[in-house]
């Protein structure tokens, strides 16, 4: 159940896959896996110019250096994440399934929040 992907040079691609709980790094065609690391449910995955790569799951944020070394951590232990994205300055961004739009630091403090809908999100 992939979720979300990226298109890497070298004829690679990054899959979030939801239902195995983990990110790979794979041939674009698919057969061969270079790269996998577990974050439970994920959503959104990336890799950044650094090497690093980050992943929004359905409980939090990781990311990971080339040595699959966590580098950034963030719990959200409610299981309510229902999307995010990182942005150009480090940050990230989340959606609750509740509507609550949630921005967090490279500290990974919560810095800003605020209700987007009062019907949730599905």
């Amino acid at each position: 159940f992939p979720t979300d992907a990226q298109i890497l040079p070298g004829k690679r691609i990054l899959v979030s896959e939801h239902n195995t709980s983990r990110i790979t790094e794979r041939d674009i065609d698919g057969n061969t896996s270079h790269w996998s690391v577990v974050l439970s449910q994920p959503l959104q995955c990336g890799k950044l110019p650094t090497g690093n790569v980050w992943g929004i799951g359905r409980q939090g944020i990781k990311e990971w250096n080339r040595d699959k070394k966590e580098v950034f951590t963030y719990n959200r232990n409610f299981g309510d994440i229902c999307a995010g994205a990182r942005t150009k300055t480090g940050e990230y961004v989340i959606l609750t399934n509740g509507g609550q739009v949630i921005r967090i630091s490279r500290e990974g403090k919560e810095v800003k929040n605020f209700q987007a809908s009062n019907e949730g999100v599905n």
